[in-house]
């Protein structure tokens, strides 16, 4: 409809071309020829935003690239992700994930591949943050198999150099330790000065002591790598009586929607080419 109302309104202009100049009628033809380029740029781009209105997005352009079973708050739809895999973006681009119960992580890389997440904590102090995990409800695990169970103690009156210090909880006046459950812990049970904190359950011994702030999180549900390994997406499978896990392959791109764009555009500018031909000869 637009085409048609823009092609008769240049045509008015052409008949009346001694009136209007040849110079106006002309600049009439490339405004019709730009309106529809931009208009047919932002198809392209529609296409390429991913099956039902769920493009790849990013917090920012370093961040790493969200797509399903992640979706962003505020800017995809519920449907653009799996249940649990929430993430969204701070005032400074980073990519948040949070786990229960409350513990917030920078997302640093997404392997979908792998299914594995890498984060970092943004104060620098895991065990801390670890006070409050609960992985029992979450679809996200440690990579890490060999996975040991802590006590942590406030002592006021211990040594630095002890080995099992946690240099991030500790201050001048106060000193932390993590104790494996089961080692004999007397001198610091004995001591009047130490109380037990809280409990550290199935955590990587390293994620305790070591000074690398980076983890690697995996998840299994939902099981997206032979959509990946196939070169497609992954969605939930839209039934009435589908299950949490259930989900489908999907294409990247809709089969054809992108060259029936590039044919309708090369018909439309070889059209538009034509009529303007027309006036240059009838002038």
């Amino acid at each position: 409809m637009v085409f048609f109302l823009l092609k008769r309104g240049c045509g008015k202009l052409q008949e009346n071309r001694e009136i209007f100049g040849l110079e106006m009628a002309s600049s009439c033809f490339f405004f019709f020829f730009f309106f529809f380029f931009f208009f047919f740029l932002a198809s392209i781009v529609d296409v390429g935003q991913g099956q039902n209105g769920c493009p790849e997005l990013r917090c920012g352009g370093q961040g790493p690239a969200v797509r399903f079973p992640f979706r962003l708050k505020d800017r995809h739809p519920d449907h653009c992700g799996f249940p649990g895999f929430l993430l969204s973006c701070t005032g400074t681009n980073e990519t948040v994930l949070e786990l229960p119960i409350s513990v917030k992580l920078f997302v640093k890389k997404i392997d979908y591949k792998s299914q594995v997440v890498k984060v970092q904590d943004p104060n620098h102090c895991f065990p801390r943050q670890l006070q409050g995990l609960d992985l029992s409800s979450s679809d996200f695990q440690f990579q890490e198999r060999n996975l040991q169970s802590f006590a942590l103690f406030n002592c006021s009156q211990t040594k630095t150099e002890d080995e099992r210090r946690i240099s991030c909880l500790s201050g001048p006046s106060h000193q932390v330790y993590a104790v494996l459950y089961g080692e004999l812990i007397t001198d610091l049970i004995e001591s009047s000065s130490c109380t037990k904190m809280y409990s550290l359950p199935s955590i990587p011994s390293d994620l305790v002591f070591g000074d690398d702030n980076t983890r690697h999180f995996k998840w299994s549900i939902p099981d997206c790598r032979y959509c990946d390994v196939e070169g497609k997406n992954c969605k939930l499978k839209n039934t009435g009586t589908s299950t949490r896990s259930e989900i489908v392959c999907v294409p990247k791109h809709p089969k054809g929607a992108f060259t029936k764009k590039v044919i309708t555009g090369t018909l439309f500018v070889s059209h538009l080419r034509f009529s303007f031909s027309e006036i240059n000869g009838s002038s």
